[in-house]
């Protein structure tokens, strides 16, 4: 009889154990802040901006859940999607977008079609890259539209 009573609790046991070993998070998942330096091709002067983003990378999908972009005369936050990993590639929509490492390193490039909510700038093409280094995240974005590209670079420090 005691035994009925405690196969709930071992099944129960064991299915939160394997869902918590079953999925891989990877070292540049979570939260993450800092400054960018932002240059422009046009001429402009160099500017910079507070950046946050929030990614989980598992074995299976890597997830941009926001990315948020705070300058001096504007802010824009972007929510991204979830992205098919297989092997250290990455797909949207079966089509091979970029590459990611179990050591916390991805590379992905979208195209206005691709992105399901449209990026800030009206963006053609939208290149985010990120390096786990330490406790730190190297970060790198750059942005296509009308001809024009900016690119921003920074390092950010994991918030949770």
């Amino acid at each position: 009889m005691k035994l009925f009573q405690i196969l709930p609790s071992l099944f129960f046991g064991l299915a939160i154990a394997f869902g918590l070993t079953g999925c891989d998070i990877k070292r540049d998942s979570g939260l993450w802040q800092g400054t960018v330096v932002v240059r422009e091709d046009d001429g402009r002067p160099n500017y910079t901006c507070q950046v946050e983003l929030n990614l989980t990378h598992t074995d299976e999908t890597v997830t941009v859940h926001h990315l948020l972009t705070s300058c001096e005369a504007f802010a824009s936050k972007w929510h991204g999607d979830t992205y098919e990993v297989h092997g250290t590639s990455l797909f949207y929509n079966g089509r091979d977008i970029g590459w990611v490492r179990d050591d916390g390193s991805a590379t992905l490039e979208l195209r206005d079609y691709e992105m399901t909510q449209r990026f800030p700038t009206l963006a053609d093409k939208v290149l985010l890259s990120w390096t786990r280094v330490g406790d730190s995240l190297e970060f790198t974005e750059e942005v296509t539209f009308a001809g024009r590209m900016k690119r921003s670079s920074g390092w950010l420090r994991k918030v949770r």
